[in-house]
């Protein structure tokens, strides 16, 4: 089941490109985010930080187009993989549900 189209964040360099001499490392973070594709049952991608080393040829704004295609990229792979257990989780309790009911019908009819 595809759910979510991959975003392809970039920053474009219209504007002089800042300075990133003597930066060794930026740090670049996406928040968490809670899907609900069913009422009162959600779950939760993120926060994922990552830390990118700057090339001396490279300004900021290179490093988080960088670090922003990889983070998008892990977002995803966090998505389909918490999709996956979430609808995992939702079966077993379907599942369950099932049991109950199948093993009270045969209570009933004896």
């Amino acid at each position: 089941m595809s759910v979510v189209a991959k975003p392809t964040p970039t920053i474009k360099a219209d504007r002089k490109p800042i300075d990133a001499k003597g930066l060794q490392r930026l740090v670049v973070s996406i928040g968490a985010e809670t899907y609900s594709p069913v009422q009162f049952n959600s779950f939760t991608v993120g926060a994922i930080t990552c830390e990118f080393e700057v090339a001396s040829d490279e300004t900021v704004i290179d490093v988080y187009n960088r670090a922003s295609v990889i983070l998008a990229e892990l977002n995803h792979m966090e998505f389909e993989s918490s999709l996956g257990r979430y609808m995992g989780h939702l079966k077993a309790g379907a599942d369950a549900i099932q049991a109950r009911a199948e093993a009270n019908r045969k209570a009933r009819t004896g």
